[in-house]
Formats: C-alpha cells, sequence, structure tokens
C-alpha cells in the first residue's frame, strides 16, 4: 500500500523553511520576519484542517522543526554578535568621553 504524499501546506512550509534559513545566514531580518509570517500562515491553515496527522506529514514537520531548531540558534547568534558590538561602542563611547574630559582640562 503507497502511502499518502505530505500535505502541500506542509511541503510548502518546509519549503519557506528552508529559505527562511537561508534568508538569515545573509542577515536579512525583515526577510526572515515575512516568510516566517507565510509559513506560519501555511501551518495553521494545516493543522486547523488536518482531521489527523499521516506518517509522511510527521516526518515533513519533523524537518521543519529541525530547520526551525537552526533558525532559532543562528539568529541567537547573531543577537549574541549584535549585543557584543554594542558593548564596544559603549566602550569606544566612554573612551572618547574620558578622552575629551581630559583634553578639556587641559585647555
Amino acid at each position: 500500500m503507497n502511502k499518502p504524499a505530505p500535505a502541500a501546506a506542509v511541503m510548502r512550509a518546509r519549503d519557506l523553511s528552508r529559505e527562511l534559513l537561508s534568508i538569515a545566514e545573509r542577515g536579512d531580518m525583515p526577510a526572515v520576519l515575512e516568510l516566517d509570517a507565510r509559513r506560519s500562515k501555511l501551518l495553521h491553515e494545516f493543522f486547523d484542517a488536518a482531521r489527523s496527522i499521516g506518517e509522511s506529514d510527521r516526518q515533513v514537520l519533523r524537518e521543519i522543526e529541525q530547520l526551525n531548531d537552526s533558525l532559532i540558534r543562528h539568529i541567537e547568534k547573531m543577537r549574541t554578535g549584535t549585543g557584543r558590538e554594542i558593548d564596544k561602542l559603549g566602550q569606544g563611547q566612554r573612551a572618547i568621553d574620558a578622552y575629551s574630559a581630559v583634553q578639556g582640562r587641559r585647555l
């Protein structure tokens, strides 16, 4: 007996998940947010319509979950890097302020 093909909405959500990861790796967060909203809508439609979830759909959903985990790890890594950059900027500003204060006293 042939197992049924995964639902089109789940397949499209998986494709969007792959795109999301690729776009996140390029650092285009506005595009990530837009694509994630589209993917979320597809998944909500799928779950709202599904009476039961077949094994083929489960496999695709597991792949989406793995891609989503990778996406979250990547975004967290970007967030941490951005936090470090902000800290460095703050340190630089404090150094400029201190230097300016010392220079101002010399005049």
